[in-house]
């Protein structure tokens, strides 16, 4: 398998997964966003099919059947289904990507063919750009429950800004600290 049929498999079977979750889905707010980042997917199968037609091939490496392999593995509809609320259904997804984003970036460092490195990293920008996002949607649905200062607020009808700021990766960096 070459690295652009790996990106599509890959890109396809995170699409398949988000839908199938959607599908089975009992709560109306997590169908919506599951079929979202379906779509997503689905628009990188796109860019992926586009560069093949192009004629951007590299050669085959047998590493990346048994990486798809593993990846298909963890995308389990039932670990993301058994959550027991949003929060806990966004911090599983998150995960879920997180390890992707690990796998595909140690195949790019392991590949020999330095065309297929070149391209296996791509592959692995665009995983881990994906598991960013997702963290900070995480970031975003969980920021009440990580902030004591919900308690502070007067009007309850504040409550559901705080903590969500469009465009930022993290509330608070991991490692600052408060003083």
């Amino acid at each position: 398998m070459n690295v652009i049929d790996f990106a599509i498999e890959v890109e396809r079977s995170e699409q398949s997964f988000l839908r199938h979750i959607a599908k089975r889905s009992d709560r109306p707010e997590l169908q919506g966003l599951f079929r979202r980042l379906s779509e997503e997917d689905g628009v990188s199968v796109l860019k992926f099919e586009g560069i093949r037609a192009h004629g951007a091939e590299n050669e085959n490496s047998p590493q990346l059947t048994a990486l798809l392999t593993t990846i298909k593995s963890r995308l389990d509809p039932g670990r993301i289904l058994g959550a027991s609320d949003e929060v806990d259904a966004y911090r599983r997804l998150t995960e879920t990507e997180k390890g992707i984003c690990r796998l595909v970036r140690e195949a790019a460092g392991q590949e020999v063919d330095e065309k297929s490195a070149r391209q296996l990293a791509q592959v692995a920008g665009l995983e881990c750009r994906q598991s960013e996002e997702m963290e900070t949607l995480f970031d975003f649905v969980n920021a009440p429950n990580e902030f004591l200062a919900w308690a502070e607020f007067s009007n309850i009808d504040e409550f559901h800004n705080f903590g969500r700021y469009v465009g930022v990766t993290r509330i608070l960096p991991d490692r600052e600290v408060l003083h």
